[in-house]
């Protein structure tokens, strides 16, 4: 589990780790097959991801779990959003569609575009030139505010 205290910088690696193993996971669970797996590790699956894992049945926990997968691996959702729309899911009966795209009216703009540039840029080499551009206008801010 991720400790609830610690260095922003301590908790950001935690929060990278646990999304890098999920995505290992993912890419695991693709490769066995939903169906494969029994019900605990389905309920252990959906639990780590922050989906509700109990109460339903194995039929329901298969059906959630290869939407998560089919979202993450087949559509290149990032990560991050589709643990952010877990929030909305869990307390009501929305298709994982309905959840990332209350998720995305929810989020402050500037994060929406970053999250959709995400997820529309599946190479690296991009992703890199998009977070090197945002750093640039951040230091052009930054250098505009000290002139000010």
């Amino acid at each position: 589990d991720i400790p609830t205290f610690g260095s922003d910088s301590f908790l950001k690696f935690q929060l990278l780790q646990r999304m890098r193993a999920i995505k290992a996971d993912d890419e695991m669970i693709q490769a066995e097959g939903v169906a494969e797996l029994t019900t605990a590790e389905l309920r252990e699956a959906l639990a780590y991801r922050g989906m509700r894992a109990v109460g339903l049945s194995k039929e329901r926990y298969q059906q959630d779990l290869q939407g998560w997968v089919d979202l993450s691996l087949g559509k290149n959702v990032p990560t991050t959003l589709l643990l952010m729309s877990r929030a909305f899911k869990i307390t009501q009966s929305a298709s994982a569609e309905d959840a990332l795209k209350s998720t995305l009216q929810a989020m402050p703009k500037q994060a929406r575009d970053s999250a959709e540039s995400l997820a529309a840029e599946p190479d690296k080499v991009l992703e890199t030139q998009r977070k090197l551009a945002e750093l640039q206008r951040e230091q052009d801010l930054i250098e505009e505010e000290k002139r000010e």
